[in-house]
């Protein structure tokens, strides 16, 4: 008998790695997935527009075709349920505008949670781990990578919360379409348009570009507010600053007319606790208004990620009243 290596232990870090990454050469994960497709194929058989679903396993579709980065689309749906499945199956896949839309992105690669299946559980602890990210069917996650990177350059997911609430196409067809601008945003972005045949970029052309950018800002303007989620810092639990962020900032300090900066926050969660604990009909309701932050960690959420901010910055003087709160 051969001795038992690494990856033959189910909790070793190369075993999680080929359970997500290099599922491609199991047979059995391949199988799944092909079933998915099939049972979502023929739900949608009398769509006018069907939407197209990527074979494979996840770590194929991490890997872009191309140089540019591009949106990738990932479902995780229960097709065990047998109400809230149907209707985004028929409601929102089936919808023609929905579904030319997810065509026009390249397609979306959907994952069934209700199936035993080591390579969906990993995936689902991948993005759980990687994003912070609550991966509770059903979840749609837009990710927008780069050829050669693991990893996103901006990432949305439209979870449980969102779809439990029966949401109309037209919700469904905006946040595919907002997050597309996006991702196009960074496509055109001058960094990535100078990027070589090996993905790598001008750190000189980068300094520059921050540099332009912050004096610009600084001539034009007297206050600079910044919205703090998915601008400055990651749209996760921990506080992490986004890339760039500090280095605009040490751009800014060294200009001769600095202008004054305030950090905003749309809070909107706290306010969505409050009225959960106000009208809450049982424990499901309660535990649902648990899980959103208070006014308090919402305060100290800004005011730490302001005092990061100033740790990374040199000759930043930040108080209380640098943070703009918008808890409505």
């Amino acid at each position: 008998a051969l001795p038992i290596c690494p990856t033959d232990k189910p909790w070793s870090l190369a075993n999680f790695h080929r359970a997500v990454f290099d599922a491609g050469k199991d047979a059995d994960a391949l199988e799944c997935q092909a079933a998915t497709a099939d049972k979502i194929r023929a739900a949608l058989s009398r769509a006018e527009v069907p939407p197209e679903l990527i074979g494979g396993t996840f770590s194929e579709e991490q890997r872009p075709a191309e140089k540019s980065c591009r949106v990738l689309l990932y479902l995780f749906l229960d097709l065990s349920d047998d109400l809230l499945t149907p209707y985004i199956l028929q409601s929102i896949l089936g919808n023609r505008a929905v579904a030319s839309k997810i065509n026009a992105l390249g397609g979306v690669w959907v994952a069934d949670t209700s199936r035993p299946s080591a390579h969906v559980a990993g995936v689902l602890q991948y993005l759980s781990l990687d994003h912070e990210l609550d991966t509770a069917a059903p979840c749609l996650l837009a990710h927008c990578a780069l050829q050669g990177y693991r990893g996103a350059l901006s990432w949305r997911a439209m979870g449980a919360e969102v779809w439990n609430g029966f949401p109309e196409p037209q919700r469904a067809l905006y946040f595919l379409e907002d997050f597309d601008t996006t991702c196009l945003g960074f496509c055109c972005h001058p960094v990535l348009q100078s990027m070589n045949s090996n993905g790598s970029t001008d750190a000189g052309l980068f300094g520059e570009l921050v540099t332009q950018n912050a004096a610009a800002a600084a001539a034009s303007y007297k206050l600079l507010v910044f919205e703090l989620e998915g601008v400055l810092v990651k749209q996760t639990k921990r506080l992490q600053l986004l890339p760039g962020v500090a280095s605009f900032f040490n751009a800014l300090a060294t200009q001769a007319r600095r202008p004054r900066v305030a950090i905003a926050t749309d809070q909107s969660q706290v306010g969505l606790r409050v009225w959960l604990e106000s009208f809450a009909k049982g424990d499901a309701d309660k535990k649902k208004a648990a899980a959103k932050p208070t006014e308090h960690e919402a305060r100290q959420r800004v005011q730490e990620a302001v005092d990061m901010l100033c740790a990374a910055v040199s000759g930043c003087r930040a108080s209380s009243e640098n943070a703009v709160t918008d808890a409505g």
